[in-house]
């Protein structure tokens, strides 16, 4: 049975259990299929976000067989080496530093830096923030504001070029994430005071960041509350390049999705990679690199607070889907979501707004 948030919000609902009866979103019975071993659905998933502490619904339509799961291995991936300076010159806030990374996995070094903004009072806490796309730009918005106003310190990361880019076959979104989780890692070393909670946040791209730290790398030890939103392409790379399937058409890739995952692995925008091939040697591959398939899923000590756009357009639900319902079936404790109905990719006010108050009431030492 679907377990209330004691929250109040934000049921943790697991795939296939619930169908709408009809467009009445508070008409709902449990699916006569459903099990405990439900697998995430083969229909296209159809989710109602209303807006009341009373419900979020999944209307899973015509679950029936489960998707494939590769058999693959997923140790937990080594951080990389991390070397800061601080920015005195050109600081965009109460302290810069300006980072090189370099990953075991990874030919080439990134560099970056972390705009650091601390609270007037006592600091109650630190909010991660990345940005979406290449992460190239700098998280802002009246979120960010209101973090620092209500005593937290935001560490806002930004890259100097694409942090997925890519430069061998060898790599993929899985080994690129090294450079934003040891960032993370950095940060819940020098800037967390003791006993306080290190929270991690960011939207598309951005949200890669986030989850990529914990199925890949670990940063549940560190991090007590993630909150991926509108994300991503990743959550089932296999099935996005090589399924063919109808039914699981919410997670195939158009072209623009299958050029930017070859671009993880090294190949330009005008190559033909191996997922635009559709080449099956890669596999293994590409589910190594998911977030949904065999990696670190379960949780028991961070929350997980997924919120996606009901009207995504860029085909970012479904695979955020794919990671929110194998956390559940890894059986995390603390994994919610919000789907806002009729929001865009990048949110509208109202998802904005749940991204603040997420952090804002969640955001504690667990």
């Amino acid at each position: 049975r679907p377990r209330r948030d004691p929250f109040g919000d934000g049921f943790p609902l697991p795939s296939c259990r619930i169908h709408l009866d009809g467009l009445n979103p508070m008409a709902f019975r449990p699916h006569p299929d459903a099990s405990p071993s439900a697998r995430l659905c083969r229909r296209g998933r159809h989710w109602v976000r209303q807006v009341s502490p009373l419900v979020l619904l999944s209307a899973l339509v015509g679950c029936s067989e489960a998707v494939p799961e590769p058999e693959v291995e997923s140790p937990r991936r080594a951080l990389g080496n991390i070397t800061t300076t601080e920015n005195l010159e050109s600081c965009r806030g109460s302290r810069c530093f300006l980072f090189e990374v370099e990953s075991p996995e990874l030919r080439e070094a990134a560099t970056g830096e972390i705009v650091v903004s601390d609270p007037a009072g006592a600091s109650r806490g630190t909010v991660v923030s990345f940005s979406g796309g290449a992460g190239t730009g700098l998280r802002g918005g009246p979120d960010i504001e209101a973090w620092i106003e209500a005593g937290f310190r935001v560490a806002r990361v930004q890259w100097d070029a694409n942090w997925w880019a890519g430069s061998s076959p060898s790599e993929g979104f899985a080994a690129l994430a090294c450079r934003p989780a040891t960032v993370t890692d950095w940060v819940a070393e020098h800037l967390v005071d003791d006993g306080q909670p290190l929270c991690v946040e960011g939207g598309s791209g951005g949200a890669g960041q986030v989850a990529y730290g914990l199925t890949h790398y670990g940063l549940e030890d560190v991090v007590s509350l993630a909150v991926p939103w509108t994300g991503f392409w990743m959550g089932r790379i296999d099935l996005g390049c090589l399924d063919a399937d109808r039914l699981n058409a919410d997670l195939h890739y158009d072209e623009r999705a299958r050029r930017a995952i070859d671009y993880t692995y090294g190949f330009g925008p005008d190559e033909d990679g191996p997922c635009l091939r559709r080449d099956e040697a890669f596999r293994s591959a590409f589910a190594e690199a998911s977030t949904a398939v065999d990696a670190d899923l379960y949780h028991p000590d961070t929350m997980v607070w997924h919120i996606l756009a009901g009207a995504d357009a860029v085909g970012a639900l479904g695979h955020g889907l794919s990671y929110y319902d194998a956390m559940l079936r890894a059986g995390s404790p603390l994994v919610r979501a919000d789907v806002i109905q009729g929001a865009p990719h990048g949110l509208d006010e109202e998802g904005r707004a749940r991204v603040r108050d997420v952090i804002l009431r969640e955001c504690v030492a667990r």
